[in-house]
């Protein structure tokens, strides 16, 4: 079924256009557009009527027009009938006009009705075959007319259905076209994060920023705040709160500051000292790999070293069951080891997980440089 020029798309009517030689189709508006591509059509309806792909638009024009001719038509049969009734004349009237002009005498009265009877057969004789043709004509207008309402009713439920089909197939491009931007907006995201995290730098970054926070959730005390009342039918919730308080404690600070030194700055000082780079850039390979041999040497070698306590000290925060700092803490450490013992580190986060975040990391790094490494020609 060929669409009409009104129920199409204006993707297919620039294409029409572009085939007929109108110039700048796509800049136009659709109404001016189809009336171009219309008016274009009639001038040269000669040369392209016969041919496969024009013919049923021509179909579908010619359509249209016969359609606005049977409109047309209808109404100029509703004119004529309401104006007919005017010119004719009732012979009831007439009879009636010359029953009561009778004013003869009694003797009279006999030819005087004759008269008028004639007058009124001869009348309706001559009445009868006008009638009898408007009313045929009437018979032939009023079939005529419901041939014209279902054929136009007809054109119009196919207009209907092409319409509906224009809308649908719109409806169904748009969910496309937003498919499709979805799934290439799901594609660069997922390349996006696979860049991202082929990079070593990056892995040790997120690698030592969630060892942080593990630090970090460790040290800081929290206090539990009650929500609702409790009863025999429900009891209360419990939502615990970090205390601000722990930023004014120095405790809190040391602990942060030994892990910063030990697992950050140092193994930045030696990523910038010993790089096989001849740009000197820092190396990453250096930073992991010195990080993973001082945390192993700071959890497994300095209690036996007596560079540690030999038990972890008490912390503030969760590590420590929230029991905040205070003389516990003080009899495991002695002299300078109160300052700058790793075990402060130890007892927050576990030195198992210390080395398992650092050796992953050194990892990354390793097979970063053997995979990107230039291969020998």
């Amino acid at each position: 079924m060929v669409k009409a020029l009104k129920y199409r798309l204006k993707a297919d009517l620039v294409d029409m256009a572009t085939l007929l030689a109108i110039d700048e189709p796509a800049s136009l508006r659709r109404d001016d557009l189809e009336e171009r591509v219309r008016a274009r059509l009639l001038e040269r309806r000669t040369e392209l009527e016969n041919d496969d792909y024009w013919s049923p638009i021509y179909q579908t024009i010619d359509a249209g027009e016969r359609r606005a001719a049977r409109g047309s038509m209808r109404h100029s049969v509703e004119s004529e009938e309401s104006d007919a009734p005017s010119r004719s004349r009732s012979p009831r009237k007439s009879a009636g006009k010359a029953v009561n002009g009778l004013a003869t005498p009694l003797r009279k009265t006999g030819d005087a009705l004759s008269t008028s009877a004639s007058t009124v057969v001869a009348e309706a004789q001559s009445i009868y075959p006008a009638l009898q043709a408007r009313g045929k004509r009437s018979l032939e207008s009023l079939g005529n007319m419901f041939k014209a309402g279902a054929a136009e009713t007809r054109a119009e439920v196919a207009d209907v259905a092409h319409e509906v089909e224009a809308r649908g197939e719109a409806v169904a491009h748009a969910v496309k076209r937003q498919q499709r931007a979805a799934l290439r907006k799901t594609h660069k995201a997922w390349r996006d994060v696979g860049l991202y995290a082929s990079d070593a730098r990056n892995l040790t970054t997120v690698l030592v920023g969630l060892e942080f926070a593990a630090l970090l959730l460790s040290i800081i005390p929290t206090r539990d705040i009650s929500l609702g009342s409790s009863s025999a039918f429900a009891s209360s919730w419990s939502v615990p709160v970090p205390s601000l308080w722990v930023v004014f404690v120095p405790a809190f600070w040391r602990v942060l500051l030994i892990w910063g030194f030990w697992t950050v700055a140092v193994p930045t000082f030696l990523s910038q000292l010993i790089t096989f780079d001849r740009r000197r850039a820092p190396s990453i390979q250096t930073f992991t790999l010195a990080r993973l041999f001082l945390i192993l040497a700071l959890v497994r070698l300095s209690p036996h070293l007596g560079l540690g306590a030999r038990h972890p000290p008490s912390v503030l925060g969760v590590a420590a069951g929230q029991v905040p700092f205070g003389a516990a803490a003080e009899h495991t450490l002695t002299g300078w080891q109160k300052v700058v013992s790793y075990d402060w580190v130890s007892a927050a986060v576990g030195p198992d997980l210390q080395l398992i975040n650092a050796a992953a990391a050194a990892s990354f790094a390793i097979y970063e440089a053997i995979a990107v490494r230039p291969r020998a020609g």
